[in-house]
């Protein structure tokens, strides 16, 4: 049974000769020898040809043989070239888990860190790494690393290595200074500097990569090797569909008519009293809510002037004078992000893809464009999905998304249209009293109304 053997590879070492002999530069493997024997006393030989470096601890043992016995192990251009190419490392510190994956023109750098997950993809855009992602116009953004100026520090660090690379000295290979700056990538999410790196060998093949710095060590596991390794690919914009100019149709008629939404949240199933309509009608709209300490409140036309009102204890009490058109007032649907990243399933039915853009999932961002509604948008934060579906004349009819805000706190969000171009506002607002004219004024503020009007 072979023993294990460790391979350091040191920093900032010059690659020097083993044992007083000369060092040839096309060596194809390195040996270094092990004795079955637990005696401390050994004689070390190296054998240097022109393909091979060889170094070999052997001894003799007292048996019925009385042979000597050596059991070499060896770093070959086998194994070393078994971590060329695609290749994935994992690696467990404790509370973090640290899983890098190469690949010919990508590197993926994924961190669990007590429970907190990131993830760092980086592609090679003409030698130089850059982040790609997917943005709300539908369009892809590249962005330059902050954290390497050139591909070549984002690499598989053994890509171009040799067996020659290596020799031996102090009981450890040792590799060339400027071949241990490619090897950055393995600690530099925690920008730290590589002083030693081991490889861990056993029958002609490496097991996993130990790395010392100067505060930590890690042991990276190899994983995955050539196709067994899933890489990310770079985003593509979302693909536009006929579909899409439907949909674009209906959220553009809510600009010019009347239209009522019902805003419904439930919690773990159960309806919690979350449940408030906005009226829109062609000259004022209404927001009929109950949750916190809003009040109802709306905007309205009164002789040719735009103002605030609240609806306190049946009674209408104006506010602030609103500086600009009524239909400025009324929400716009659809025409801060790109509909092509609403997927068309048929039927009217629209369901955002599930991708990331660069700081928040493509979910979450859609669904908290299209909720319009203070409360509704802090549970669209957390959004797990969203769908938009079309009634069967193509109007608006649902926005619907499930959110998860916590393991104790999770629901479902539906946002229904109806009455569109018949929506009335039953007020008479030529009595729209001012705050000095109220019997009951309330409590009314500027913060008390929306700020999405």
């Amino acid at each position: 049974m072979r023993k294990k053997s460790i391979v350091p590879i040191l920093a900032l070492l010059v690659l020097s000769a083993c044992g007083g002999k000369e060092e040839t530069t096309s060596n194809s493997e390195i040996s270094l020898g092990q004795s079955s024997s637990t005696s401390q006393s050994s004689n070390v030989s190296q054998e240097v040809s022109s393909n091979s470096l060889s170094i070999s601890d052997s001894e003799s043992v007292e048996d019925d043989s009385t042979s000597s016995v050596t059991e070499p192990v060896t770093l070959s251009e086998q194994a070393l070239a078994s971590l060329q190419g695609q290749l994935g490392f994992a690696c467990l510190q404790e509370k973090m888990q640290i899983a890098i994956n190469f690949g010919e023109d990508v590197v993926d750098i994924k961190i669990i860190d007590d429970g907190q997950e990131t993830e760092k993809v980086l592609f090679n855009q003409n030698g130089l790494p850059v982040s790609c992602f997917l943005a709300i116009n539908n369009q892809i953004q590249e962005m330059p690393s902050s954290d390497f100026s050139s591909w070549n520090q984002c690499q598989n660090p053994f890509d171009n290595l040799e067996v020659s690379d290596f020799s031996f000295g102090d009981e450890t290979f040792v590799l060339n200074d400027d071949k241990v700056a490619n090897a950055s990538i393995f600690v530099t999410p925690f920008e730290e500097e590589i002083e030693s790196l081991e490889l861990i060998v056993q029958d002609d093949e490496v097991e996993s990569i130990a790395i010392v710095t100067a505060t930590n060590q890690y042991q990276y596991d190899v994983v995955l090797k050539g196709n067994e390794v899933i890489l990310p690919e770079k985003p593509v914009p979302c693909a536009k569909e006929a579909a899409h100019d439907t949909l674009k149709a209906a959220f553009e008629e809510l600009k010019e008519k009347s239209f009522t939404v019902s805003y419904l949240i439930k919690k773990d199933g159960e309806d919690h009293g979350l449940n408030y309509v906005y009226k829109y009608s062609d000259e004022a709209f209404f927001a009929d809510v109950n949750y916190d300490d809003t009040v109802p409140f709306g905007v309205a036309s009164v002789e040719d002037k735009l103002y605030k009102y609240t609806y306190v204890n049946e009674e209408l009490v104006r506010g602030e004078l609103v500086n600009k058109e009524y239909r400025d007032c009324v929400p716009v649907y659809g025409e801060d992000f790109a509909l092509e990243l609403l997927e068309s399933k048929g039927e009217g039915v629209f369901e955002a893809y599930d991708l990331m853009l660069e700081n928040e999932s493509l979910v979450s961002a859609v669904a908290q464009l299209l909720a319009k509604d203070d409360k509704a948008i802090e549970y669209a934060k957390y959004a797990k999905n969203i769908s938009v579906k079309l009634d069967a004349d193509n109007h608006l009819k649902t926005i619907e998304f499930d959110y998860e805000m916590s393991s104790d706190d999770s629901g479902k969000v539906t946002i229904e249209f109806s009455n569109l171009n018949s929506t009335v506002i039953d007020f008479d607002f030529s009595q729209l009293k001012s705050l000095e004219e109220a019997d009951n004024p309330g409590d009314w503020n500027d913060n008390s109304a929306s700020e999405n009007f």
